[in-house]
């Protein structure tokens, strides 16, 4: 037999959930904002990745006869864009690798862009909260019947391959 019960919480008398709504809808807000902010970012270096490694000339100095204080300078450079790349989007790249390829430009794209849905979920779900003004959850009971044990016993009652000692 089963039974079902409802979990009520919240009503026009008791605004809790609605209050709690509230205060998620301000948090998803202001998550949402960041990590759009977040995802821009990313954008941006990664986009300004390939012009930093042209402006640090590494290439160049790799090929070129030029003193090392411009070789020592150029690598300098080139570590901070890697640097920089790496603290905001957390991708690295290998030490014989210069550009980034396009598998490395999604992959470090997709972290923000998926936190960003994450957030823009929870938003949807705390005005959905909100306009519903009270939360109702279904918890489910299995009740089963008892026998009493002699019955059960007799029926489900071992075949013995010997007899009992007296």
């Amino acid at each position: 037999m089963k039974k079902l019960s409802l979990f009520k919480i919240g009503s026009d008398y008791n605004p809790l959930v609605r209050s709690f709504a509230i205060f998620l809808i301000i948090i998803a807000v202001m998550m949402f904002i960041n990590s759009f902010a977040v995802v821009f970012d990313s954008w941006q270096v990664i986009r300004d990745f390939d012009t930093c490694v042209v402006d640090s000339r590494i290439i160049d100095y790799k090929t070129m006869d030029v003193t090392t204080e411009q070789k020592v300078l150029s690598q300098l450079q080139f570590q901070d864009c890697k640097s920089s790349l790496k603290d905001i989007t957390g991708a690295q790249i290998p030490p014989n690798q210069t550009f980034l390829t396009t598998r490395q430009k999604i992959t470090a794209l997709t972290f923000p862009v998926a936190i960003l849905f994450i957030y823009a979920a929870l938003l949807l779900f705390a005005i959905n909260l909100y306009l519903s003004a009270s939360f109702v959850l279904p918890i489910e009971e299995t009740q089963v019947a008892l026998r009493p044990f002699k019955e059960l016993k007799q029926k489900n009652a071992p075949v013995r391959a010997f007899k009992k000692k007296k």
